[in-house]
């Protein structure tokens, strides 16, 4: 028998974006990437996605615009993504936030390392690369996480090690095995926008599969819109007050789920509750602190009251 024939990306990867009002330098360079790693780019358009492309014959040989018809949330633009991938006849998916910045080598990369796995006996559902934000004076890295002893904590790459397990990959930059999605199921629409990623991971956890921090790969991603605030080792993201409600909402949901474990309901109700009360601290009472913090207690009440979906607001964003 012959050596194996090297892994084509082109030909079994298609990347999906999910864009809402991006910025235009961002989004074309990260569009311009893919575009030279996948075969195909599906951009979800939950708005102002076209307008913000500046388009190039590489982009517009692989690249699909889709309109989602307004801002549909995260996990239904995801879900249209994959049905049009699936349609295809991709094997494998990779995920993305408009504001990732993936390496040159990312996808051959991370599909080198799921079939590895595979070959090993592993069910694996998805792989991510190593996180990194690099807006803070120092760059600053952002753990995997698994549980010990039924508790979530910070599951970092040992020195040497070619992947770590963990509980979660978040969506951007995320590679998944279609198969896997199929048996897992779609994204839960209704959570919109936070949380959507985590939901899904925790279901392929109680179906068997298995999720994995590739070390080797590191990727740029903004995780807020901004520096975040620390108090007392807690630290705050900067968002909108939108995306305070869709937090806070979107936790208490997930604590209703069957699928998700004690651990992870306490570490959540722990970091919600921590952060209504030392928000204001955190923020150091700055202007607007007030608008945010309501948003936490009004999405408190709807996820105690078990709301979900988008929010019945004009200024409904991601």
């Amino acid at each position: 028998m012959g050596s194996p024939s090297p892994i084509r990306t082109e030909l079994q990867t298609a990347a999906i974006i999910v864009a809402f009002v991006p910025d235009r330098f961002q989004i074309s360079r990260l569009i311009g990437v893919l575009a030279r790693q996948c075969e195909a780019v599906y951009v979800m358009d939950n708005g102002g996605g076209r307008d913000a492309i500046t388009l190039t014959q590489e982009i517009q040989a692989v690249m699909h615009i889709i309109d989602m018809g307004g801002n549909r949330g995260l996990g239904e633009a995801l879900n249209c993504g994959f049905r049009l991938a699936i349609a295809a006849g991709f094997h494998y998916v990779t995920t993305f936030d408009q504001d990732s910045e993936p390496a040159s080598g990312q996808v051959k990369a991370l599909l080198s390392a799921l079939q590895d796995l595979k070959s090993l006996g592993k069910n694996v559902a998805a792989v991510g690369p190593r996180i990194v934000d690099r807006r803070h004076a120092r760059l600053i890295e952002h753990s995997f996480m698994r549980r010990r002893v039924g508790w979530p904590i910070a599951a970092d790459c040992p020195v040497g090690s070619k992947y770590v397990e963990s509980d979660v990959i978040i969506t951007s930059g995320a590679l998944i095995s279609v198969a896997a999605y199929e048996q897992i199921g779609e994204y839960d629409s209704k959570l919109f926008v936070d949380y959507t990623d985590m939901e899904w991971c925790f279901r392929a956890l109680t179906r068997g599969y298995r999720l994995y921090g590739i070390c080797a790969v590191t990727m740029s991603h903004e995780l807020s819109s901004g520096i975040s605030a620390s108090v007392f080792a807690m630290t705050i993201l900067k968002y909108s007050p939108i995306r305070r409600y869709y937090y806070a909402r979107n936790a208490l949901l997930l604590c209703r789920r069957s699928h998700v474990t004690i651990g992870w309901r306490a570490r959540l109700l722990v970091g919600l509750f921590g952060r209504v009360l030392l928000f204001p601290i955190a923020v150091k009472f700055s202007k607007g602190w007030t608008s945010d913090w309501l948003m936490l207690v009004r999405g408190i009440r709807d996820g105690m009251m078990g709301i979900s979906g988008p929010v019945k607001r004009s200024e409904n964003s991601t």
